[in-house]
């Protein structure tokens, strides 16, 4: 048996504030989503609570460091950017917690190099293969068959939201010319359900999709009186009839009940408040590659590059994706956001002389979105929607939003104007550090170089929403 009494350990080499948290560590600590920065939590000075549970590239906001905001912070992967310049809220791709060889958090009082945010600076460096070979293939599963049912919906008698994980990889890495060169490969899938809210409003019944509200009734019972809007008149039995409409609105009519075959049908009873409730779930499949090579030029001097390429298609409900395909309405098929995205880190690591290190990195980073309808779902061409509208739109418009008010009910509203919607995230990093050691001091002299660039779709509306009341 020995012990060991321990040292005071005492930073000399710089007045940083920092946390190192090793590859072993991460892997020793179960990560429910398997993102490097729901660890970053049990940092001193790190402050907040974030929400990985599925893999995605949001959360970078999720902290503050030392009281700083929550969209200063920086991170990087081998020294190339991993940050979407658009918000600075998300990163541009993932690497799971196999694929890491440590992460460094740096809190207060970084060297220049690290100077780039006014927040956390989160410094994440990749694993990379040795004259071994090494490897592990690994699953985790989650289930809504785990899960207890939520009182609303077992008293309305609707299933409760999908709730399923499906998480499985590889990582593979060893020598290709023992001492010179080696590799490294990392391969994640993700297969995500994704529980989202209850939504709960009110949509037209079979009746009332054909003109008939004689069984219409507000939210406090009382029946609905429907009125000729020309006339002033109620219609006779509440029934709006086709002999009741001038040919004009007989074909404006036709156009509106193609939009409300779009509504899905009531699947609640006895409430007059909603009569439909869908418990929302996205899909969520992503997947990971990464690689990288490490080449011995000689014994001063050493190469890697690393590639990070991540697959990610989400299609959710209406409200899943922010202002595009925005509304309480569930249109079936939903929306689809595809955001591919890639990182590319080259390093180059050279002892000029045993006093002098230079250290040169160059990365790109690139990540895309683009927002749609399913198969066309939610545009005027593929419902053969031709309402009279304020001006002419293309086939490939979103239908017109519709939006109600009035009797106490929960109506849904819809906001498609700003779909489809696409834009394109590039971020070029180049750092140049050289390193002198003098005597007892340590002298570093350093270049840095970012270009970011967003190229968005303006957000726009080409007509304007028609409200009923």
């Amino acid at each position: 048996m020995t012990a060991d009494t321990g040292q005071l350990q005492i930073q000399a080499n710089s007045g940083e504030r920092s946390d190192l948290i090793t590859g072993k560590q991460l892997n020793d600590i179960a990560l429910n989503g398997r993102n490097v920065l729901d660890i970053i939590r049990v940092v001193p000075g790190v402050s907040g609570v974030g929400s990985f549970g599925a893999s995605g590239t949001g959360g970078l906001t999720s902290y503050s460091v030392n009281g700083t905001r929550q969209n200063q912070h920086d991170f990087t992967v081998d020294g190339a950017s991993n940050v979407d310049t658009g918000d600075n809220g998300g990163t541009q791709v993932t690497i799971n917690t196999d694929a890491i060889a440590e992460v460094k958090v740096l809190t207060s009082n970084y060297q220049a190099e690290f100077g780039k945010a006014g927040g956390g600076s989160f410094v994440v460096t990749s694993r990379g293969g040795t004259n071994d070979f090494h490897g592990n293939a690994h699953y985790f599963h989650r289930n809504e068959g785990l899960n207890a049912n939520d009182w609303v919906s077992d008293h309305n008698g609707t299933p409760k939201q999908l709730y399923r994980y499906n998480t499985f990889g590889y990582q593979i890495g060893g020598p290709i010319l023992k001492d010179k060169l080696f590799f490294f490969f990392s391969n994640e899938f993700y297969r995500q359900l994704v529980p989202g809210s209850l939504d709960q409003y009110r949509t037209p019944s079979q009746l009332e999709r054909q003109g008939d509200f004689s069984q219409s009734v507000d939210s406090s019972g009382n029946p609905i009186q429907i009125f000729n809007p020309a006339t002033g008149t109620q219609f006779a039995g509440n029934k709006i009839t086709q002999a009741a409409l001038t040919p004009s609105q007989q074909a404006s009519f036709a156009q509106v009940q193609k939009i409300l075959a779009l509504y899905p049908t009531p699947n609640v009873l006895n409430n007059n408040t909603y009569n439909r409730q869908d418990p929302l779930s996205s899909t969520h499949p992503r997947t990971e590659y990464i690689g990288r090579v490490d080449y011995q030029i000689s014994p001063s001097e050493r190469i890697f590059a690393r590639y990070i390429n991540n697959q990610d298609t989400q299609t959710g409900p209406m409200g899943s994706f922010g202002i595009q395909c925005l509304g309480s309405l569930q249109i079936a098929g939903g929306c689809t956001d595809k955001q591919p995205g890639w990182n590319l880190s080259v390093d180059l690591t050279s002892t000029l002389k045993p006093t002098l290190l230079n250290e040169l990195t160059v990365g790109p980073s690139v990540y895309r979105s683009s927002i749609t309808g399913v198969n066309g779902n939610i545009t005027v061409g593929a419902n053969d929607i031709n309402l009279p509208l304020l001006f002419p739109v293309s086939g490939g418009t979103s239908i017109p939003d519709f939006g109600f008010s009035g009797n106490g009910q929960n109506y849904p509203f819809t906001y498609f104007g700003s779909t489809p919607w696409h834009q394109a995230t590039t971020t070029i990093t180049a750092n140049d550090n050289l390193t002198w050691s003098l005597h007892s001091h340590t002298v570093k002299f350093g270049a840095f170089y970012q270009r970011a660039s967003q190229r968005p779709d303006q957000l726009r509306q080409l007509q304007r929403p028609v409200q009923f009341q």
